[in-house]
C-alpha cells in the first residue's frame, strides 16, 4: 500500500485567462486526480484558489514549479507525508523539506 502525501495548494494569479485555465483543468468531465482536486478547489478572493488533496508518495512540486514558469502564477504548497517521515513548503522560487524526527514517543 502507498505512503500517501498530504497537500495544501495556494496558487496566485493575476492574470484573469490564467486562472480560467487552471480552474478549467481542475474541473471534471472524467474520473481523474483531477477530478479530485476539483472538488476541493476553492476561489478565495478574485486572484486565489485554494486546493488540498492527497497524492502517492511525494508531492507534486517538480510539475507546479515547471507550471507556474510556464504561465506565470505564484504558489505555496504545503505537505507532509508521514509515513516516509517528511514535510515541506514549496514555492514557485524553492522546495525546503524537513525530516520528521521524534526526539521521544508521543504522548498518548
Amino acid at each position: 500500500m502507498p505512503n500517501l502525501c498530504d497537500n495544501r495548494l495556494t496558487i496566485w494569479c493575476d492574470d484573469l485567462a490564467t486562472r480560467e485555465k487552471i480552474s478549467a483543468a481542475a474541473a471534471p468531465p472524467s474520473i481523474s486526480l483531477l477530478d479530485k482536486l476539483a472538488s476541493k478547489f476553492e476561489r478565495t478572493s478574485e486572484t486565489e484558489l485554494c486546493a488540498e488533496f492527497a497524492t502517492h508518495y511525494s508531492p507534486p512540486v517538480g510539475a507546479l514549479q515547471h507550471a507556474a514558469a510556464q504561465y506565470g502564477f505564484r504558489f505555496r504548497l504545503l505537505y507532509c507525508e508521514t509515513g516516509a517521515g517528511f514535510y515541506g513548503v514549496a514555492t514557485e522560487a524553492e522546495n525546503n523539506e524537513f525530516e520528521i524526527t521524534l526526539d521521544r514517543p508521543p504522548a498518548d
